[in-house]
């Protein structure tokens, strides 16, 4: 069991809320946690957790990044070139990377004949881990419906939302999106 410190200098061992013992590993134990409570397994935290904080912990919360407005000018640019890089495109690619990779190693960076469409999306999975852009990437890419890892084909109708009933009553105008 994982231990910490406490406000005497004395080891106690980490607890969940009901008191266990919370024990993690290394392993991927479980993809949703749809009844909430707690399991074994990796956890990820990208952004630092304000300690002590509750409800209303006062951590910032990033909504836009740099990084993507920079891997959205590169693929922009790259559509607008038949889906091929170009030596704009690549440079702003390897910007981002220079920041997690301080290698001025020739081998980590991107150029025109790397830097494909797939490898771009590839490239935003890695840079926006546990950020909720996938989704939007897939769909984007055309790989939404695709089938992957454990998800079967998709239906494409499921590219769009429902719209709510609440804001179709407000306004007439509006039809729900198709296969809802």
């Amino acid at each position: 069991p994982q231990t910490y410190i406490d406000e005497n200098g004395d080891e106690q061992p980490v607890a969940n809320d009901n008191g266990d013992p919370l024990v993690l590993n290394p392993n991927i134990e479980k993809l949703s946690n749809p009844d909430g409570g707690w399991y074994d397994g990796v956890v990820n935290i990208k952004y630092e957790i304000q300690e002590g904080g509750l409800d209303n912990m006062n951590n910032d919360l990033v909504v836009f990044r740099l990084a993507d407005v920079m891997f959205m000018k590169a693929e922009s640019m790259m559509r607008k070139n038949g889906n091929a890089a170009n030596a704009q495109a690549v440079k702003l690619v390897n910007d981002v990377r220079a920041r997690s990779f301080t290698s001025n190693d020739a081998s980590g960076k991107y150029t025109p004949s790397t830097l494909t469409m797939n490898e771009l999306l590839d490239e935003r999975a890695r840079e926006f881990a546990y950020e909720m852009t996938r989704r939007e990437d897939l769909i984007r890419f055309g790989k939404f419906n695709d089938v992957w890892w454990a998800k079967p084909v998709t239906d494409k109708h499921y590219e769009l939302f429902p719209i709510p009933t609440n804001i179709r009553t407000a306004n007439p105008a509006l039809t729900q999106n198709p296969g809802y």
